[in-house]
């Protein structure tokens, strides 16, 4: 297993970070990466996305399970993409009046060398995801 935590501070208030991540719909207006989603309710979505490979692209989508804590502000996203890797990502957000700070644990398990790449990939996507939803403020 592979632990990565990422803090993103962005000039938006918690609601409006709650607001995005706790919907896997709203997260897709901001994801760069996510084409589409399906909901079938309880928290249960299927994501389909389109990672840029080169000249090429990647096509493929996986289920999530979103379970929310709106008392302690945290989402958590479980999800096995692919089949091969096990992605258990929390977001804890947190309001600073003018801004918010978002804890971002992601948790990677997979039998095939693919943790590191997952984390650096998840790296990169989600600083965009939060640099878009702090646009949406101006």
């Amino acid at each position: 297993m592979l632990a990565i935590q990422i803090d993103h501070t962005i000039q938006a208030p918690a609601s409006v970070v709650w607001l995005y991540l706790s919907d896997l719909n709203k997260f897709a207006e901001v994801h760069p990466i996510i084409c589409k989603v399906d909901t079938y309710g309880g928290g249960a979505y299927r994501l389909y996305e389109k990672l840029p490979l080169g000249p090429f692209s990647f096509r493929f989508s996986y289920p999530v399970q979103v379970t929310l804590d709106p008392k302690e502000s945290i989402i958590r996203y479980e999800s096995t993409v692919l089949g091969i890797a096990k992605l258990d990502m929390r977001f804890h957000i947190v309001d600073r009046g003018d801004h918010s700070v978002t804890h971002e644990v992601v948790e990677i398990r997979s039998r095939l060398p693919v943790e590191r790449y997952t984390a650096e990939e998840c790296r990169k996507y989600h600083s965009i995801v939060f640099a878009n939803i702090e646009k949406t403020m101006r």
